[in-house]
């Protein structure tokens, strides 16, 4: 069974309760869509979409909902710069709102983060504190495997562990 995603949105309908009408779900369906840029879609089965208006419906499917606590994991895969700008945005400015945000992107994480939990790669916590201390720690985030060393394309001598980021 296939809709349009304005007819059958993932992961069911969050408005209205159960046994209740929202007189504003049209309303909220066409806000998001275009605040999303996927108006045009709206009659869309959602097997047509690509994989970032996927992740910008499945986005827009949660922030419909005003939510005090947000859980993303990778938010930001599959987005192109314009929509990672405005998701950091719409981040930033709700106030009351906690987000916990999985993340290998560190720049991403600087911009949105005070506190950072990093763990290895058995799954152990190997740091759990400010996040400005975890991202000048260059040991950690190699143990981490959130930095990384590779041959340099100038003169092909191995460059010592580092990451790319503009955190500063």
């Amino acid at each position: 069974r296939t809709g349009t995603y304005s007819q059958r949105p993932p992961y069911g309908n969050p408005l209205p309760p159960p046994g209740q009408q929202h007189a504003n779900v049209d309303y909220l369906v066409r806000d998001w869509a275009e605040r999303m840029g996927l108006a045009h879609r709206l009659n869309d089965p959602p097997y047509r979409l690509s994989g970032g208006e996927k992740q910008r419906l499945c986005l827009a499917a949660l922030l419909v909902l005003e939510p005090h606590l947000l859980l993303l994991d990778e938010p930001t895969a599959n987005l192109d710069p314009r929509t990672t700008g405005w998701l950091v945005d719409y981040l930033l400015d709700r106030d009351g709102m906690t987000a916990v945000i999985v993340t290998h992107n560190l720049a991403l994480a600087a911009e949105l983060g005070d506190r950072a939990v990093i763990l290895g790669e058995d799954r152990r916590v190997l740091f759990d504190g400010p996040l400005e201390a975890a991202l000048a720690d260059t040991e950690l985030l190699w143990r981490a495997n959130l930095a990384h060393r590779h041959r340099s394309r100038r003169d092909g001598k191995e460059r010592p562990i580092h990451v790319h980021g503009q955190w500063d």
